[in-house]
Formats: C-alpha cells, structure tokens, sequence
C-alpha cells in the first residue's frame, strides 16, 4: 500500500486570457497593462486570443467560440481565472461583477486573488515531429476531497508569431 500525503493547498498559477485582434487600434494599449502587470510574476500563465474583434490571420474558430461562450463583445479585454471578478468601474463609478472586463481593471483584480488552489497537476508531453502526434498525459492531485466535479482545459500556446497591428 502507498500512503501519498495530500498538502491542503497547493502553490497556484492564475490565467489571464486576453482577447485581441491585428486590426484592433486599442489593443496594443490593452496589451501594455498585461505585460506591465506581468513583467516580474511567475504565478501567471498569460494566453492572448485572436477573438472578440475582426478576424485576423490568428483567428481560429476554437476561440471564436470561446470568446462567444464567456461573453467576450469586443477587444482588448481579459478574462482572468475564468471566475467573475468584483472591480469598480472608472466610468460609472459603480461596483461592477464581471467575467470579462478591460485590462486597465487588472492590477487592482491581482491584489485581491486567493494564492493557493485545492488541487494540482503534472503534465508530461512529448511531441513526434515526423507524424506531429503530442502525447499529453495529465495527472494530478485534490486537497479538497468535497469537491464532486474537477475540469480540465488543455491549451496549446505558440511563441514569437509575428504580425501587423494597427495603432
């Protein structure tokens, strides 16, 4: 018999998915509070979308469908652990609770975010670059045994793609 002994929390990455597009004239400005925010933090996982304004040649339909489901209307917003979020909005000056909200709200939202998570996961991969096969295997552990459904959402992220943006 194994005996694995289970931490009641563990360590916890947050995702940050930010909608944009090459033709959207505020999103390099959206950007900016990401990767200011950002800079120095390793707790984060940062995914952008080609979503939520005009196709471009990022846009697949994947996040379409995604930024339909989590009422993403337009560019550049972000969505921030997939949870709602409590901010004050600058222009109402009202309490607002929002999945999506624009990336200004971000710094203030970051503060206030819980640091640890009930469960955690180990991911080993390996790529076959003759067929183009991945092989993802996921394990994981669950502090909180109360918890009745787990979800899993693999994305798969490309670095350093190179394209035009309007100002």
């Amino acid at each position: 018999t194994t005996t694995i002994v289970v931490p009641p929390s563990f360590p916890k990455k947050h995702l940050i998915e930010h909608f944009t597009g090459e033709a959207c004239g505020y999103c390099p400005y959206g950007m900016d509070f990401v990767q200011e925010y950002l800079n120095d933090k390793t707790d984060f996982i940062w995914v952008s979308h080609h979503a939520g304004y005009a196709d471009d040649q990022y846009t697949i339909a994947g996040n379409k469908t995604l930024a339909k489901k989590l009422g993403v209307t337009g560019a550049p917003m972000v969505v921030l652990d997939r949870t709602k979020q409590k901010y004050v909005d600058e222009s109402t000056r009202r309490q607002t609770t929002s999945l999506v909200f624009h990336p200004a709200y971000l710094s203030a939202l970051l503060t206030e975010l819980e640091d640890s998570t009930y469960a955690s996961v180990a991911i080993e991969h390996s790529l076959d670059a003759a067929t183009r096969n991945l092989n993802i295997v996921v394990n994981g552990l669950v502090a909180d045994t109360t918890i009745s459904e787990l979800l899993l959402t693999v994305l798969i992220k490309e670095n350093n793609l190179i394209g035009t943006q309007a100002d």
